[in-house]
């Protein structure tokens, strides 16, 4: 559900689309009129999702300083404030909210957001590219519970089964757990010590920095 260009979000994303790096003050009104617009149609429509499952709507600070290693693989749009200071925009919704919990000392929380995430252009000096990705997330103090990727799996299967347009569209469930990862690597017969190396192998590939 944490896919920027998953089908859910195809009746959103469309004013996000931009051909040119010029834009309107149409566009701007109409993208900053999307996300809330999003919300209130996923509140009002699976209300009793929300309510079961104790989630809350939490929105972390948008900018946070700049830190190229939380982005391994990945490039986040990185400008300077009037200070000198490097600070991002989300390249993701996880990693504001995990800096959130931990300057907060949270061990139990549920909450689900939908927001914008943002890209960097090729072209310099252009606004950064604005997707809509949608987080479900749930901290617990212990880690050996499965109980909350249980919850995950249930809540994604509620919100297909509530909307309607959901249903007709063939969804696969991607379980991503590092743990799955080394798995699947050593019965693949790749060597412990060559893991972090594989997997950065793979980390590259996924985000097409690779060449045939």
């Amino acid at each position: 559900m944490a896919r920027p260009t998953a089908p859910w979000s195809t009746s959103c994303s469309a004013p996000l689309s931009w051909t040119t790096p010029t834009i309107s003050t149409f566009t701007r009104a109409t993208l900053i009129s999307t996300v809330p617009n999003c919300n209130r149609m996923c509140t009002k429509q699976s209300p009793g999702s929300s309510r079961n499952m104790g989630l809350c709507v939490s929105r972390p600070p948008l900018l946070f300083p700049g830190n190229r290693k939380l982005y391994e693989g990945s490039q986040p749009a990185c400008f300077m404030d009037h200070s000198g200071m490097l600070v991002t925009l989300p390249y993701d919704l996880r990693i504001a909210f995990a800096r959130f919990v931990a300057r907060n000392n949270i061990t139990h929380f549920k909450r689900w957001s939908i927001e914008r995430v943002f890209r960097p252009r090729k072209l310099n000096r252009v606004h950064p590219r604005e997707l809509l990705e949608c987080s479900f997330d749930v901290i617990v103090p212990v880690t050996n519970s499965l109980l909350p990727d249980a919850e995950t799996i249930f809540t994604i299967s509620e919100i297909i089964q509530e909307f309607s347009v959901l249903q007709e569209r063939n969804y696969h469930i991607y379980l991503n757990h590092t743990s799955l990862l080394k798995a699947i690597l050593l019965h693949s017969g790749i060597p412990e010590d060559k893991l972090s190396h594989a997997s950065s192998i793979l980390c590259d590939a996924m985000s097409e920095k690779l060449t045939r």
